[in-house]
Order: structure tokens, then C-alpha cells, then sequence
């Protein structure tokens, strides 16, 4: 400071320095280099108490104007710089100044515990929503905490951190002076010598200068992962350097954890992953889960709600019951073990093999001997093996029920910025930028729903078009993607017809296709799983546990956070305790009696008259005939729109509203910023719409007497609804808000209240249902809690049993490994965590799905490639044609056939290898078909040889329409008899031309009408027996459904679903399995190898029921709904609520685009409105 004596002469040239309120202040910063004497220190105080006062003054003037009687309250009763000194903590009274605040007493008691815990250790407190956490108290802990002996972060969710950089700037950069800094940090940095070094000096020019750094926990645990991969990877100078920082950082670090119980929560994990990727696997057992969601839905009505968006589609299935799962289950175990699937090779299985499989896969204790009996199993086919382990861990351990209980775009999806592997979502519509579901069944059967749901793009469709049309079998495969369709055009359904480069053709098959399962699977097997799906060695992780500083006897390398809830206190890591104040207890249950006023018990279900799902035009018309301008999706009802689209949609609906209040993407500002808007202090004529990943730490200032829809969804739990209510900061005095429940909510909310339904539930009905919900979730993270801590507490102990593990190769080795077991500090929580597991025995009986639960950094390091050498088959020697047979000759001009010298069809059949292993009776497939010996010969075989694979097509036949006896002959023989044929006038015996239906369009051969020497007589018809015949001996993959039930008589099927099953002959139905079976293989066999099991006859032989309204079935029908890509149009759902009816309808969604094109056209009608974003 200057003195009398020499700013005199300053004063009397008019050379001082300007003094403003804003100069004199900065001078009372903790952080100021020229320190204040007592007495003026205490002056200035006074000075900048008066400033506070003059504020408070003006505050309550303007309350009193505008009649809010709350904020008048609220002001009266807060005296001030009661439980706190200014002189002291003039930081405080500067944040007061610059904010136009000031800070009540609770939040000053919440600060210090912050500052200083009572428990002397890593702790959270909990504080109810709306206390000013994040615009008051956040800052105030890091303006004391940031002193150059301490480095303090605020560690928020990512969702959070564009707000807490907006809040902390306008706080702490001001008077202040404070410098905020954000340094993110992910696998993907190249984390050089040079860039770690810069790395470092960001850090200790923050600690210097009294600065904060605003983090993420990713980004904290990206670090230390990425130091320890540096080691791994013997990049000994990177990581010497990064693990150094890391210790540096946690021993000067001071971390403020925001909303803990995101922050820390169990499904939180970084994992580099390992293990096989069966991704085959997968897609087939999802097949058969779609296969049986219709009879399920229909079985089990209060169990499970099904909609399917188009016949060929995947289904949306909402799982409710316990007996629903185990139901499905059961449905695919059956037919595993039944040897309906190419999954496992059971042809050569004993009886007591397949038990043992079947125990395996489907029950939660085997038996030692069942276990052993299964590591023997297929001992040539290592693949096989390891598949059936695979299936138990899908079925019994609940990884498939976990995935389909998970909701699309909300919970997992595909981040079109990335590679194409579903990845965790944070909330709706916002996929984790650095992270992977961790255990790689789980990833690969959420990459195959993603795309189920979310259907093929037009570029990736169009690439797969591509692969098809260059394949070996195009015709084949193309039908296969085709068959179901009812509505693409008859012109698109032939291959040869297709070319690539016509982006009309390619474009109007995507719109009809790019749902289509087998289409997706096609994608998924020649484009994603190939190429992204990789197997890895080794893996290291980081979980919650490792977000908390823990150095021991170190300080100050504590971390204090907030929590709005202490529902996750039994969840939270070791290292840090719940610590709730004693004025903060009645927290979790004042916020309960809220929803429990009468104001907010408004509940309603958000379906329409015949009980189905409404659509979010739907709802948008529902909220404007109730007069609800605020939602908040707590629930992702809202599934399809974007937060643009919402707004639209809605300022369509509520033509009234003069704009509409949304989050963009990446939380940047739309439109207008709603600061800069004329709405930012008076909302009340605006429609706001906060998505799920908003309904969490967001803060406006919405009118006094506002009331929000809070939607519900499966699964949703007691703090995410909370947290999501109190987004209405007054809803405990005049804000009201109301319930809203999808169908599938509405029946677990009943089944939780053991209420029938028809009965008028409110919101206790809603907090009961949460409280249940909320109990669930905890018990179910039980097993990966265990599993995380005691991970974290054995790589603590490896890192302080090798301290050095950087330099000594030894050390290093056996920490990487981390083989050591615990002991001393790290052991006491070892034991803790084994005492808590046994108190806990009863969750062990649960299916432990949760422990899949884990999501893993993106980026991996060891990858293992498989190189396949091919071996090509030998190239056999042809056999020459020996010319007509005499026989064939006269049987050609009407004579009769003798049967010495041609062969019956069932001993070709027979003699084949799989007619031996099968033991296959010939005579009972094609008793009566005929053929010439040319067609047996056809290479040169080896002794024992079987010529399976070298059977000849069947296009040529001469049938005796008098006597009914066929032969089928050789191209060669067809040649020679046709100029015989030719010349006869009138004849019993045709050439027929035949070729095998192995697609829809060639079914016309099946009546053997299409062309015949001389020409059949008029309204000819085959013998029943003769297409079946020659169908078994060609290889049939179609039929039309007349001829199924005649076809399942001549195959002896029985049907496992006949109520009169155990009732057969055990043999009879041994021998009819027998013969499906082989039939099967045989089929393939014909189509050198294709999978069979997707066509008509793959059904029968897997012994799957046909209805005739099955999409082989369906005739083609061209609707004006199928014609657009959307999963609302043309929405099929299954629900025997009413009256086990199938029920097709079209949703809002079709008008929906007329309105959209109608907002744009009538654009000068809402030229005044806003479409408001939020910054």
C-alpha cells in the first residue's frame, strides 16, 4: 500500500491510480501478493459488508415488487455472516459481492465439513437438491481449498460440465481472480515425453496460482490406466514419468467429488477387456429369442408386453415377471438341446451327453459329475466346448436376460462417431465418448440389438448389397434377405435385376430391408464383428474406487463430495463413508413427503384406449389437453425425436406457446441462448423440455406456480426420480408435478402394490414402486461391488509390496501380474469386504448379471490375429459319360422301365455318410423315385470314399403320367432323348425340366408344369409324392403352406409342442428325430454347405410349428406405411390383454411428417416464437 507521504505529490499531479469498488476489493483476496494490515483489512470488510447489505436491500425490493413471496421469505429469514467471519473468509464475502448472494447458514456449515471432515478421511455428505451445492457451495470449498499448498479439482459428471464451467467462471473468475482450467485426458492422447512434461507444468501452474482444475472422473482414471499401459508396453521413460505425476498429483491433490452417487457408482468401470468374441453365437440365440417373444407375450399377458415394427424386424420386448424369463429360458434350452440350432454338434451326443448339456445350460448348481462330463465333451471340436460354456454363461447367469431388459438408445446404443460396437450411454441419446461394455458377450449382444433396433444406414446396407452380389451364391443369399418381406416390389426381389450404383434401386431396398434381422446379421458378420471385435490377453482396469484419493497416512490427498441421496451409502468404495450432518438427516424423507402432497399424487398412463403404448406425439397432445407445458423425461419416454424435434413437435401441438426451452446437442445453444431470449427470467409461456440427460444438475428459473410431467421407465430408481423432480426448485411449496407411466411401467407398478388392475394409483403408489425398484438395482450390484473392491484392493497392495516395480524388471513383472495377496492397511479392507459378502449370502443366489455390468476404455493394446492357412481340397478325376442306356431308351417311347438297370433313389440316400450315421432308411423318404446309373456316377472315389459332396443336381426327369413312375436322369441323357421326344405326337411319358425351389421365386417348379416334353396334358398334377420326393433327393428349401401339413406326415414328425408328446412311442419319435436330422445335414449338404435352418425346411427339420400367416407365407403388399423407414410405422404388437388379437396399427408418427412439413410451410404463423437452447 502507498503511504500518505508519497501519494501526495501523486495526488497533487493527478497521477494516482484510478481507485473503483472492483480495485479496492481485489485487494481482500486470499490470494493477493500485498498483504493488508489489520486495521485496513477490517475496513474493507466493512466496506464490502455494506455492499452486502445494499444488495440484500435491493434483492427484497424487487421481491416485494414482483409480489414472490417465497424469495421475500427466504431473504427475511436469513440474517447473514452469522456462523462465519468475513475478516477471515473474505474470499466468502467477495464471492457474496460478485454473485449479488448471500450465503446462508446451512451452506456454511456444509462448506466447512467440506473443507475440514469431521472424520478426518475421505467422506459424503448428503444435501437435498436446490441448497445451492453447485452455485454456492462448490465454490466456496474450492476458494478456501485452493491455496498453493493444495491442488483443488472439482470432479463433476460429464453431462454436468459445460454448467459447472459456466457456474465457476461467473463465481470465481470475478473478484475472485481465481484461474479454472480443464484438461481432459483419454486413451486415445498420445502421451509422449514432451506432452506428460506439459501435462505436469499445467498442474503446477494451477497449484502456483491458487487456480482450480474442473475434471471428470474418465478423464482422472484415463490417466492412471494410461501410465500403467505405458509399463505393460515396457515404454519405461513415458511411464516412469506418468506414474510419478500420479503419485505427485495424489499427494497434493484435494478433490470435491459432485453428485457422488453418479460419480462413484458401481456400473461405472475402465477396463481393457479379454476373451473370445462368439458373435455367431449370439445372433443365433437371439433368433430364437425373437422366434418365441409372440407366444410368450400371448402365454404370459401381465408379464410382458411385445412390439414388433415389421414382420421381419427384431421385437421391442418389456420383460416384467420373473416367470417370463424363465419361460424363455426354457424355450431356448429346448431347442438347443433338441438340435434345432447349429450351435452344438449333437448328432453323435448320447442320450446322456445331451442331459448333461441340458442341466449345464439351464440350472444354477451342477453337480461335480455333470461338470466333468462336459469338460470331456466334443474333444475334437474345442470351439464347440467352449460354446456350451458360453451358454451357460448367457442363460443361467443371466447375461441374456440383462441385455434385453436394458433399453435401447437410453442405457446402450451406437455412437455413430466411432467404430460400430454398442457402447454404454450415459442418458438418452448421449453414448459414452471413451468407453466399452467390458465383457465381450455383453458387448457383442448389445452391438446386434443396436442394430436390430436402430436398422442398417443406406451406405451400409448398400455395402453389404455389394458383398451379397459378389458372393458365390447371390441367389441364395439374396432370397434370404428378401423372403419375409411383404412389402418390397416383386421387381426388387431377383438379384440379377440389382445393380449397386443405382442409388434409387439400393435406396428403395433400404427402406423396405434395413430392419430386416437377416439382413443386419449379414452386416454384423462380413462388416463389424470381423474388424472390431477383437480378442485381447490382458486387461487392466480402474473402477470408483480408484476416482478417491487414498495415499494412507498422506495429506491433504483427501476427496469430500456431495450426494443428493444416501440410497448407495452400502455401494459406495471403502475409502470414503457417508457422513450425514445431524441438520441433514430428514433429507431422503423430506423430499418423499413432496411427492406425497396433494398437489403432485396426478398419475396417469401414457396409453391409449386399447392399452397400447402412446406415441411422443401422443404425448405431447396429452400434456396440451392437460395443460402441462414442462416435461421432464426422467424415463426416456421420448425414444425417436431429438430435443429439436421435440420442440417443434410440441410448438405444433401448443400453438399458444410462444417458444420452446430444450438441451441441444453437446449442451450448446440451438437457436437463441435462452439468456440472451426474453423467456430467461419468465418461462410461462414456453414449453420446456429437459431429456433424461438433463433432468440431473440442471437449474432454471421456472414460474412459481409451474407443473411438470415427470416420466416413469422400468427399472428407474427412487434418487434418479428425485432428482429429476426437484428440477422444479419450489415443489415443495407451490410447483407441483404429475406422474406419467408407460404400460409396461403401469404393470410393474401394479404387480409392486399387488393392485389389480383398473384401480386409480397416485404417487404413493409411484414412491413404494421406487423405493422397490431402487432396493433392486442395489442388491443386484452387490456381486460387482465385491468384485471391484477386491480387485482395487489387490492392485494397491501389488504397488505397495513392489515399490520397485519401476525400475526392477522383477518387481515389475509381479506387479503387472498382481499375484501378491494382501496384507497389512489394504487387508483391513479386505476383510471388511469378506465380512459384507457373507452378510450378504442371500444376494449370491442371484443370477450375478450385474457383474457384467462393467464398461471398459475404448482403446485396447493387445490384440491376437488369427491367420488361417487354407488347405485346398484335391482335385478328383471326372468319370466319362457312357452313353444311353438301352432301358432308359425304351422307357422314354413307352415301354416299361426295368429295374435292373437303373437305381432307387432311397439307396443313394442310404449310402451316403450321413445315411450311415444317421442309419438313415432311405425307402421311408423315396420309396418310389427312381434313378438312371449315370447319375450315381460322377468321380473317380477312393476306397471307403462317400461321394456326399459330389451328388449331382436334379434338373431332369421322365415320368410315366399312366403308370406314375419317375426317373430322374442326367443333362447328357436329357440330351440325347430330347429329338426324341420331340417327335412324338402323344406319349404317357414327359421330360420334365426341374429345378429345386431353394428360393421363393422358384417355387413355379414345383408343380413340374414349367416346361415338358410333349407337353402335359391340361390341368395335369403332379402325385403329392413326387415333389416331396424329389425335393428330399434336390434339395427343397420351399414349399407352399398347402403342402406343409401333408409334408410333416410323410416325414413322421412329432412336434414337441403336441400336448400328446409323451404319450409316443419313444421310438417312433427316436426315429423321427433321426430323420430330421439327417434331412438337415443332407439339405446343407445339397447347398454345399449353406445354413439351411433360416428357410421353410430349416423350420421343419428343427421341428419349429409354420402358421400360415408366417412371412414365408405372405404375399407381397406394397403399403404406403412399409414404404418409409421408421420404427413407429407399421408397428405390429402383441398383447393378449386383448383377447390374444394381433393388432395393426400405424402411430402418430406418419402425421407426424406432415405436420413437420406443414411447420416448415407455415413458418410465418410462428415467425415471433423461439426454439430456445440452453448454454
Amino acid at each position: 500500500m502507498l503511504s500518505t507521504r508519497t501519494t501526495q505529490p501523486l495526488l497533487n499531479l493527478s497521477q494516482l491510480p484510478c481507485l473503483t469498488p472492483i480495485t479496492i476489493f481485489q485487494q481482500l483476496r486470499s490470494t493477493s501478493h500485498h498483504p493488508l494490515g489489520p486495521d485496513m483489512k477490517e475496513l474493507l470488510t466493512s466496506y464490502g459488508m455494506a455492499i452486502v447489505k445494499l444488495q440484500k436491500f435491493l434483492r427484497l425490493k424487487e421481491a416485494f415488487l414482483k409480489q414472490d413471496r417465497g424469495r421475500l421469505n427466504q431473504e427475511q429469514n436469513n440474517p447473514g455472516h452469522v456462523n462465519w467471519d468475513p475478516i477471515n473468509l473474505s474470499d466468502w464475502l467477495l464471492l457474496e459481492i460478485d454473485a449479488n448472494i448471500q450465503i446462508r447458514q446451512d451452506q456454511v456449515t456444509i462448506a466447512l465439513e467440506m473443507i475440514s471432515p469431521t472424520l478426518g478421511s475421505n467422506s459424503v455428505l448428503q444435501i437435498n437438491m436446490g441448497q445451492g451445492k453447485t452455485s454456492v457451495i462448490m465454490p466456496m470449498v474450492a476458494a478456501v481449498l485452493a491455496d498453493r499448498d493444495m491442488l483443488s479439482r472439482l470432479l463433476v459428471p460429464k453431462a454436468l460440465l459445460s454448467q459447472a464451467a459456466q457456474i465457476l467462471q461467473s463465481r470465481l473468475r470475478g473478484l475472485l481472480g481465481r484461474e479454472i482450467i480443464h484438461i481432459p485426458f483419454s486413451r486415445r492422447t498420445q502421451a509422449t515425453v514432451s506432452l506428460i512434461q506439459e501435462y505436469r507444468k499445467l498442474h503446477e501452474n494451477i497449484l502456483h496460482n491458487s487456480g482450480i482444475i474442473l475434471g471428470v472422473p474418465e478423464h482422472i482414471l484415463s490417466f492412471k490406466l494410461s501410465g500403467l499401459q505405458r509399463l505393460s508396453d515396457s515404454k519405461i521413460k513415458e511411464a516412469v514419468d506418468m506414474i510419478e505425476m500420479q503419485e505427485w498429483m495424489n499427494k497434493v491433490c484435494r478433490d470435491i467429488l459432485d453428485e457422488c452417487d453418479f460419480t462413484l457408482a458401481v456400473k461405472t468401470q475402465l477396463i481393457y477387456p479379454g476373451g473370445a468374441q462368439l458373435a455367431e453365437v449370439a445372433m443365433t440365440i437371439l433368433g430364437l429369442v425373437s422366434q418365441h417373444l409372440k407366444d410368450l407375450a400371448c402365454d404370459y399377458p401381465q408379464s410382458m408386453d411385445v412390439m414388433e415394427r415389421n414382420s421381419t424386424g427384431f421385437p421391442i420386448a418389456y420383460i416384467l415377471r420373473k416367470d417370463v424369463e424363465e419361460a424363455l429360458i426354457r424355450k431356448i434350452v429346448g431347442d438347443i438341446c433338441s438340435g434345432r440350432t447349429s450351435i452344438l454338434p449333437l448328432r453323435d451326443c448320447t442320450e446322456r451327453a445331451k442331459q448333461a448339456i441340458k442341466i449345464f445350460i439351464s440350472q444354477e448348481r451342477v453337480e461335480v459329475p455333470i461338470a466333468k462330463r462336459i469338460a470331456k465333451l466334443f474333444p475334437d471340436i474345442p470351439n464347440a466346448r467352449k460354446n456350451v460354456y458360453l451358454l451357460r454363461g448367457l442363460l443361467v447367469h443371466g447375461i441374456l436376460i440383462l441385455c434385453l431388459k436394458k433399453r435401447w438408445n437410453v442405457q446402450y446404443g451406437l455412437h455413430h462417431r466411432q467404430d460400430p460396437i454398442a457402447v454404454p450411454f450415459h442418458a438418452k441419446g448421449v453414448p459414452s465418448d471413451q468407453a466399452e461394455w467390458g465383457h465381450p458377450d455383453v458387448a457383442i449382444l448389445f452391438t446386434c440389438l443396436a442394430f436390430y433396433y436402430e436398422g442398417l444406414s443406406p451406405s451400409q446396407l448398400k455395402q453389404s448389397l455389394e458383398a451379397v452380389l459378389k458372393s458365390d451364391h447371390p441367389a441364395t443369399e439374396y432370397d434370404r434377405w428378401t423372403h419375409g418381406s411383404t412389402s418390397l416390389p416383386e421387381a426388387l426381389r431377383h438379384w440379377n435385376v440389382i445393380t449397386v450404383d443405382d442409388e434409387g434401386q439400393v435406396g428403395e431396398i433400404w427402406r423396405h430391408l434395413c430392419f430386416t434381422t437377416t439382413v443386419i446379421n449379414h452386416f454384423l458378420s462380413n462388416f463389424v464383428f470381423p474388424l472390431h471385435a477383437k480378442q485381447f490377453a490382458t486387461k487392466l482396469q480402474a473402477s470408483g474406487w480408484d476416482v478417491l484419493l487414498y495415499n494412507q497416512s498422506l495429506r491433504p490427498g483427501i476427496t469430500t463430495g456431495f450426494s443428493g441421496t444416501n440410497d448407495n451409502r452400502r455401494l459406495l468404495p471403502l475409502t470414503i463413508e457417508q457422513y450425514d450432518l445431524p441438520g441433514l438427516s430428514h433429507t431422503n424423507a423430506e423430499v418423499l413427503t413432496y411427492l406425497l402432497q396433494k398437489r403432485n399424487r396426478e398419475y396417469c398412463v401414457a396409453a391409449d384406449r386399447d392399452g397400447r403404448r402412446l406415441s411422443e406425439v401422443g404425448l405431447l397432445k396429452y400434456l396440451r389437453k392437460s395443460g402441462i407445458r414442462i416435461l421432464i423425461d426422467a424415463g426416456a419416454f421420448i425414444m425417436e425425436m431429438d430435443n429439436l424435434t421435440v420442440a417443434k413437435a410440441w410448438l405444433i401441438e401448443d400453438p399458444h406457446a410462444q417458444g420452446a426451452v430444450y438441451f441441444s446437442e453437446d449442451n450448446k445453444p440451438w437457436r437463441v441462448p435462452l439468456l440472451a431470449s426474453p423467456f430467461a427470467d419468465d418461462m410461462g409461456n414456453c414449453v420446456v423440455y429437459l431429456d433424461e440427460a438433463h433432468t440431473r444438475g440442471t437449474d432454471l428459473k421456472l414460474p412459481s406456480d409451474a407443473k411438470g410431467a415427470l416420466t416413469l421407465g422400468l427399472g428407474q430408481t427412487k434418487d434418479h426420480t428425485v432428482q429429476a423432480a426437484m428440477r422444479l426448485r419450489q415443489l415443495g411449496t407451490t410447483q407441483s408435478v404429475a406422474f406419467v407411466a408407460p404400460p409396461e411401467v403401469h404393470q410393474s407398478i401394479l404387480d409392486v402394490c399387488n393392485k389389480q388392475a383398473g384401480i386409480i394409483l397416485e404417487s404413493s403408489d409411484v414412491v413404494t414402486w421406487l423405493l422397490d425398484q431402487t432396493c433392486t438395482n442395489n442388491r443386484e450390484l452387490q456381486a460387482l461391488y465385491f468384485s471391484q473392491g477386491m480387485d482395487f484392493c489387490r492392485r494397491m497392495q501389488a504397488a505397495m509390496t513392489h515399490k520397485k516395480f519401476l525400475s526392477s524388471s522383477t518387481h515389475r513383472k509381479s506387479y503387472l501380474d498382481i499375484l501378491q495377496q494382501p496384507d497389512g492397511k489394504v487387508g483391513v479392507l479386505m476383510q471388511e469386504l469378506r465380512q459384507r459378502r457373507q452378510q450378504s449370502q442371500g444376494y449370491e443366489s442371484i443370477t450375478s448379471s450385474a457383474l457384467e455390468e462393467v464398461e471398459q476404455e475404448r482403446e485396447v493394446a493387445y490384440e491376437i490375429e488369427e491367420e488361417r492357412e487354407v488347405q485346398r481340397p484335391r482335385r478328383p478325376k471326372a468319370l466319362k459319360f457312357a452313353g444311353l442306356h438301352p432301358s432308359i431308351l425304351k422307357f422314354a417311347q413307352g415301354d416299361f422301365l426295368a429295374l435292373d438297370d437303373v437305381t432307387k433313389a432311397s439307396e443313394i440316400l442310404e449310402s451316403t455318410q450321413l445315411g450311415l450315421t444317421y442309419k438313415i432308411q432311405g425307402s421311408c423318404l423315396v420309396p418310389r423315385l427312381f434313378l438312371s446309373v449315370e447319375f450315381t456316377r460322377t468321380i473317380k472315389l477312393k476306397k471307403d470314399e462317400k461321394q456326399d459332396s459330389y451328388t449331382r443336381p436334379v434338373n431332369w426327369l421322365l415320368f410315366n403320367t399312366r403308370i406314375e413312375i419317375a426317373l430322374v436322369i442326367i443333362p447328357e441323357e436329357a440330351e440325347e432323348l430330347i429329338p426324341i421326344m420331340r417327335n412324338l405326337v402323344s406319349s404317357d411319358v414327359h421330360l420334365i425340366v426341374y429345378a429345386a425351389p431353394v428360393s421363393r421365386s422358384m417355387l413355379n417348379f414345383n408343380d413340374l408344369t414349367y416346361y415338358a416334353l410333349p407337353s402335359l396334358p391340361e390341368g395335369w398334377k403332379p402325385p403329392s409324392w413326387l415333389p416331396f420326393e424329389l425335393g428330399i433327393l434336390a434339395g427343397r428349401l420351399y414349399f407352399e403352406f398347402n403342402e406343409y401339413h401333408e409334408l410333416l406326415d410323410r416325414l413322421h414328425s412329432v412336434s414337441e409342442t403336441a400336448d400328446d408328446k409323451n404319450a409316443k412311442c419313444s421310438s417312433v419319435w427316436a426315429i423321427a428325430k433321426s430323420r430330421l436330422g439327417f434331412l438337415q445335414e443332407w439339405l446343407s449338404v445339397c447347398r454345399q454347405g449353406q445354413d439351411i435352418t433360416h428357410t421353410l425346411m430349416g423350420y421343419v427339420c428343427q421341428d419349429l410349428q409354420l402358421r400360415s400367416d408366417h412371412p414365408f407365407f405372405a404375399s407381397t403388399v406394397i403399403t404406403g406405411q412399409d414404404a418409409d423407414k421408421g420404427s413407429g410405422l407399421g408397428s405390429i404388437r402383441y398383447n393378449s390383454r386383448k383377447d390374444k388379437e394381433e393388432d395393426y396399427y400405424s402411430s402418430d408418427n406418419g402425421d407426424e411428417m406432415m405436420i413437420m412439413e406443414e411447420y416448415e410451410d407455415e413458418g410465418s404463423d410462428h415467425a415471433d416464437d423461439y426454439a430456445v437452447g440452453i448454454d
